[in-house]
């Protein structure tokens, strides 16, 4: 995965001199100070974040402009608070701990399809959009699809994507939604509305299911992924919509997919702690 930190071009500065002899970019680290309230406060208005961090308002502004055109920090549509986007958790979690986190997974879902025959997926929520991260496709005939390692998901549309909003809490699930408002072109509001339906019949079954929303063929179950109170993801079980009922494939396959996600997050505790 490459990220584009940019707001203009990418350029390729060489230092030859060590950093200390560089003067204090005071932009930047009322900047990076910005974003750091934002992490701790979730939505904010200028006045708020101002208030708290000790920068005069009209910094912010300008501070929450330049954040907005990079693709940190959004505003609600309502013209509320600023908080910030999926772009920072790319930035924030980095690509070494997630391919720690797919080195762990990748050989359990491979477990898990030689268990059941079925393909599994582990995504992960990119800047409003769903990417698949591990994939078992290729390791089953039982699938309409090969090749899924990297291919983006919209998130309201799979149980992938339906898990993790169940899973994360409020602050979290809102900057995702306004990423897909964002990415879609969708009133915020009707987001809200599909989200809060997902939500609630997620919790309320203790999975998530889609049945033929992405691809009128397929199914899917999931279940999220999480350690140290962060969600990390979720792994799917995706089966053909011919072959058995929704109901059939959680009786049959939830308890092997509720042992994999202990399994996976038991893996992720162990490498954690012997780090």
């Amino acid at each position: 995965m490459h990220m584009h930190v940019s707001c203009h071009s990418e350029r390729m500065v060489r230092m030859v001199d060590t950093p200390s002899r560089y003067v204090e970019v005071r932009s930047l680290e009322r900047g990076l100070q910005l974003l750091q309230a934002l992490a701790e406060m979730g939505f904010s208005s200028p006045a708020r974040l101002a208030q708290e961090t000790g920068i005069d308002r009209t910094t912010v502004y300008r501070l929450l402009a330049t954040l907005r055109h990079c693709g940190f920090v959004q505003q609600q549509q309502d013209g509320g608070g600023f908080g910030l986007t999926g772009k920072i958790v790319e930035l924030a979690s980095g690509v070494h701990q997630q391919d720690e986190v797919v080195s762990i997974i990748a050989p359990i879902l491979d477990d898990l399809v030689r268990t059941t025959s079925w393909p599994s997926d582990f995504a992960a929520i990119f800047g409003g959009r769903l990417r698949i991260l591990a994939s078992t496709h290729h390791k089953t005939s039982m699938t309409f699809f090969r090749r899924m390692t990297g291919k983006d998901r919209p998130i309201l549309l799979t149980s992938l994507g339906h898990a993790i909003l169940a899973a994360v809490n409020d602050a979290e699930r809102e900057a995702i939604l306004l990423s897909i408002a964002t990415v879609e072109n969708e009133p915020i509001d009707s987001i809200r509305r599909k989200a809060d339906h997902i939500v609630s019949t997620t919790r309320r079954n203790g999975y998530a299911l889609a049945v033929s929303t992405f691809d009128p063929k397929i199914s899917a179950i999931a279940l999220p992924i999480e350690h140290a109170d962060q969600v990390l993801g979720a792994i799917n079980l995706v089966f053909f919509r011919t072959a058995m009922s929704a109901d059939a494939a959680v009786d049959r396959y939830l308890p092997d997919m509720t042992a994999t996600v202990a399994r996976i997050q038991a893996g992720i505790g162990h490498d954690v702690a012997m780090s």
